[in-house]
């Protein structure tokens, strides 16, 4: 379990920076895309790694969701901003990474500890934490202190991403990969359209409409097949 807690706990980490390094050097728009495709690298591991089968319906539902999550991002036009080779490595680590967490999380299922998922989390965590001091140490001198909203902003996101991460685990012994990780990914961008007309007041544009029928409609596609 530990060997698997620490390599999670290193490409979470691997996640988490090489998405804050290609927001910072690209568009919002296209990062967001190459994080969110990493689904498709779980989905390809399923047959190859566990045997999993991949009937016509859930390729077409995959391919329906990968549109409805691509089609907001592509007509925003990259928000202006220059893609440059830094943005392109920084964005592939990041599509790996989170494609790569999603294998794990079926990995640990499958394994003879998948039922101990409470520990597993604890010291995936745990590793995490210890990534981000070290990485924190070379830039410590004349760094602001952390303080104001950043404080409780990063534990509701640790909260947030342990939950998520613990239903992910149990989730991950009872659907096949070509299921569940299009679902999740999907239903994230589902849940951010609808929050942002609902909690913001935001007027979706005719792409966010036609993406929000195409999310909807993978989705049934997958709980029917």
């Amino acid at each position: 379990m530990l060997p698997l807690a620490l390599f999670f706990g290193l490409v979470y980490f691997a996640a988490f920076t090489s998405y804050s390094k290609a927001m910072s050097l690209g568009p919002m728009s296209y990062t967001s895309l190459a994080t969110s495709l990493g689904m498709v690298l779980p989905v390809i591991a399923g047959p190859l790694a566990w045997g999993e089968s991949i009937r016509p319906l859930q390729l077409v539902a995959l391919l329906v969701m990968m549109a409805g999550i691509a089609l907001p991002c592509i007509t925003k036009g990259g928000e202006g901003v220059r893609l440059t080779r830094r943005w392109a490595f920084w964005a592939l680590i990041s599509f790996i990474s989170s494609g790569s967490i999603n294998i794990i999380q079926k990995v640990f299922a499958n394994s003879t500890a998948g039922s101990d998922q409470g520990r597993f989390m604890a010291f995936t965590f745990l590793f995490f934490s210890i990534f981000s001091l070290l990485s924190l140490i070379p830039g410590l001198k004349g760094r602001p202190p952390l303080s104001g909203p950043r404080i409780p902003l990063s534990l509701f996101q640790g909260v947030c991403d342990s939950l998520q991460y613990g239903i992910n685990l149990a989730l991950a012994s009872m659907l096949p990969s070509i299921v569940l990780f299009p679902v999740l990914n999907g239903g994230a961008s589902l849940l951010a359209v609808l929050v942002s007309v609902v909690a913001f007041h935001e007027r979706p544009g005719k792409a966010d409409t036609v993406s929000l029928a195409l999310l909807v409609a993978s989705i049934l596609m997958l709980s029917m097949s």
